[in-house]
């Protein structure tokens, strides 16, 4: 029996091969396939950090669709994550009485074209809402 070798015992236990060979080509296409997976997640923005600021002398709920969002104190601002969302949203802040004073539908251009800032500056008049407080902008100097 020349040209046979004898298998010890311990061969017995081998865990079978899987039958997958990638090879040097398979490995750097798989490799550069994960990356671009990776760099797709990280590059979407399925989101932002939106901040409310109570501009106000009152305490009050911030609430996006009728859900509760913050409770914020006269001067307090805070920040929250929003998932990027279709169509508009409606924002109301009401006091302590219930009291809405600060409502408005935003899309999610509106929320950027604002820096992601929701300002409650002032109560609104009834049937309006009160005007996003912007920062002026500087005038050209005259030369």
């Amino acid at each position: 029996m020349q040209g046979m070798t004898r298998r010890s015992s311990g061969d017995d236990n081998r865990v079978p091969d899987s039958g997958i060979r990638l090879g040097l080509r398979g490995s750097l296409f798989l490799f550069l396939l994960l990356g671009l997976i990776a760099t797709g997640l990280v590059a979407c923005d399925p989101g932002h950090r939106v901040t409310y600021e109570n501009r106000t002398n009152a305490r009050i709920t911030v609430f996006r669709d009728q859900i509760e969002v913050v409770a914020l104190e006269p001067s307090q601002k805070r920040e929250f994550s929003t998932l990027e969302f279709v169509g508009t949203r409606a924002f109301e802040a009401r006091d302590e009485n219930g009291r809405v004073i600060y409502s408005e539908a935003l899309t999610w251009m509106d929320l950027k074209a604002r820096d992601w800032k929701i300002i409650i500056a002032e109560a609104a008049q009834p049937g309006r809402s009160p005007a996003a407080t912007k920062t002026p902008t500087a005038s050209p100097s005259p030369q």
